[in-house]
């Protein structure tokens, strides 16, 4: 879904980066992700959001530290337009892979 060792890394002024899903199902309500953070050079934390909210929440999905590779799943609702958005406090490559939906219809 996202890998920016491709693209090139998300900039320390925190970028959003939005992630628009075109597989998602019509009734997707959050994703299930996976986000690793890939050799920083300086200690930070990235967050995956709904987008459209305003401001990125103060909080953190994955902790990183100088030169290791983390990761982390994380469950995250979506938009109103099924789109997601990263924010990264430092300067880092992320990878971001989609595991799976939350949908709003009970079954």
């Amino acid at each position: 879904m996202l890998d920016t060792r491709v693209t090139g890394p998300v900039p320390p002024t925190g970028i959003d980066i939005d992630l628009e899903f075109g597989l998602a199902p019509a009734d997707a309500a959050a994703a299930i992700v996976n986000i690793a953070a890939v050799d920083p050079a300086t200690a930070g934390w990235a967050v995956v959001y709904a987008c459209g909210r305003g401001d990125h929440p103060f909080v953190s999905n994955i902790n990183y530290s100088p030169m290791t590779t983390v990761s982390n799943r994380a469950v995250v609702s979506l938009d109103l337009g099924r789109r997601l958005c990263v924010y990264s406090s430092t300067k880092v490559h992320l990878v971001i892979d989609v595991e799976g939906w939350v949908t709003s219809t009970r079954t």
